[in-house]
This record gives C-alpha cells, structure tokens and sequence, in this order.
C-alpha cells in the first residue's frame, strides 16, 4: 500500500505510523450549530474538533464537499489552500433506477388519493428540522388553503416523538405522516409523486436528497443555507430554516402554479449534469499522480 484515501472521517488516520493518506471531510456543522444536540452532548464537539485537529494537517490532501466547506477547512485549521480540494458529492444510486413503478406512495403513507403532499427523507435529528415543515403545514391549515400532507421517513434518532408532538400541538398531526424505513426500489415513487422534497435542516450546505429529487424530475425546496446555491443553483426553490411562513409560501407557489413544477423539474435536471463524474475522478486523479512523483523519491517502482 502507498497511499490510503478515507472518504469519510474515519478516526484509524491518527494510528498510521508510516502510511500517508487523503482525508475527507464531510462537514463543519459541528463549528457552525454547535448547539444543536446531536453536536453538544457526549462529547460529541470534542471528538469531532480533536479529530479535525490531529487528522487533518498531516495529510496528504484534503477533500471538502463544497466551495465554502473548502474555505472554511482552510480558515478554521490554518491548511494550505493547495492541499484542499472540493469534489461535488452525487446523488445515491437509487435515484437513477426505476423502483417500482407501481408502488403507491399515497396508500403506504395513509393519505387520500390525489391528495399533495411534501416528502423529506431524513434521520430523526433536531438539526433536521422537521420543526419547520410542522410549522408550515400549521400555516396552510390556518389560511383554509386545502390540506397538504407531509410524509417523513427515516430512522429515530432522539427526536421523532418530538416532531409528532410537535404536530398533535399544532393540530396537524393527521397531515404528518410517519412511515418508517423505506426499501430503495419504493423510494423513487415517494418523490416523483410527491409535490416537492422539503429539505430545511440546518446543516449543509450541500445534502444528498435535494439531488436524488434533480434526478427524479421533483422540484426541491431547501433552507437558504450560505453556500447552498454552489450546490442547488437556481434549480430550487429556497426558504428560511427559522420561519414557517417562508415555506408555506413555497408550497402554495407549487400548488397553485403548476407550470413551477415543470419549470424547477428541467432546472434539477440540468443542474445535476453540472456535476461530472469525470470532474471528481481528475480531482483524485491529479491527487495521487502528484503524490506518486514524490513517493518515487523514496520508493523504486
């Protein structure tokens, strides 16, 4: 072995006498929520900045998932801006194959046929923020503006009886609907037939849901995050994480402009051929072909 690439945060860097390695980083959310609790509690903080401190300034090269994560690894560890790179993260695999066409979304979740509804897949953690589609839903409901049904999956992760007692509060618990675990061959239908994915967490700025949506023709509807248009582009529609009217707003501009969804549907599509793989794989490829010149220093092929 001569070199070893982590693509993810994987704590087995701070135990290599000998080897060298590219290390990924997935996020600073740590550094910019750092009150939320999945962050706070157990010494969370504390593993996560001693991990950044001890892996990060040896290795080789470092891979962030966006511009602003790229900046902010160079500005809050002190690295040299040569050895930190960006490389676009791509939807999972599921969203580009065909599911089963005829799975119905509507009957697994408990919502009427023909009926709207937002979709958010995503871990029962507060930086989620399922607070915001709760809140939302709420507003709709107040302003006699038809029900629109919001269908959560993902697994509990602390938070999940919050959220549902979030919407019993709110008088919209029979519009949130809660349905576990999803197979992967299900989950194209929840989005396609869905009015839009609704990703408002905190976290960010870039997540992989608002591109499986580009890839299954769903309009997305994301948090107005600093750096989320290196990812999103013009293809979403974006929101306040902190007000509920923000997405009510969102919602009801797709429900009552139909014409929108089309519209945000070839801007997803386009936006994600924006990122090649051929673009991440020159990215690795000038990575390791520039550390091999220099591993030939001490080493004979």
């Amino acid at each position: 072995v001569d070199l070893l690439y982590f693509t993810g945060p994987s704590p087995l860097c701070l135990f290599l006498e000998r080897l060298n390695y590219v290390y990924t980083f997935w996020d600073l959310c740590h550094r910019d929520h750092p009150e939320f609790p999945e962050v706070r509690e157990s010494f969370e903080f504390e593993a996560r900045e001693g991990l950044a401190h001890n892996a990060l300034s040896k290795a080789v090269a470092v891979i962030a998932e966006s511009p602003l994560g790229k900046e902010n690894l160079e500005r809050r560890y002190g690295l040299d801006q040569d050895r930190v790179h960006w490389i676009s993260i791509s939807p999972a695999q599921r969203s580009s194959e065909q599911g089963d066409s005829n799975f119905d979304p509507r009957k697994k979740a408990g919502i009427p046929p023909n009926s709207p509804y937002v979709f958010y897949p995503a871990q029962f953690w507060a930086h989620k923020n399922h607070r915001l589609i709760v809140d939302a839903l709420a507003c709709l409901k107040k302003s006699g503006s038809g029900d629109v049904y919001a269908v959560f999956c993902g697994s509990d992760c602390g938070n999940l009886p919050t959220v549902l007692e979030m919407a019993k509060q709110r008088g919209v618990d029979d519009l949130v609907k809660y349905v576990g675990f999803v197979p992967d061959e299900q989950m194209p239908e929840f989005y396609k037939q869905s009015l839009a994915l609704v990703m408002p967490s905190y976290f960010g700025p870039t997540n992989i849901p608002p591109l499986e949506a580009f890839a299954l023709g769903t309009p997305a509807i994301v948090s107005d995050l600093p750096g989320i248009r290196d990812q999103v582009g013009k293809a979403a529609l974006l929101v306040s994480p902190d007000k509920p009217e923000s997405l009510r707003d969102a919602i009801l501009k797709l429900v009552k402009e139909p014409q929108l969804r089309d519209t945000l549907a070839e801007k997803g599509k386009s936006r994600l051929e924006e990122f090649s793989d051929e673009d991440r794989l020159s990215t690795l490829r000038n990575i390791f072909n520039a550390y091999d010149r220099k591993r030939l220093c001490w080493s004979i092929e």
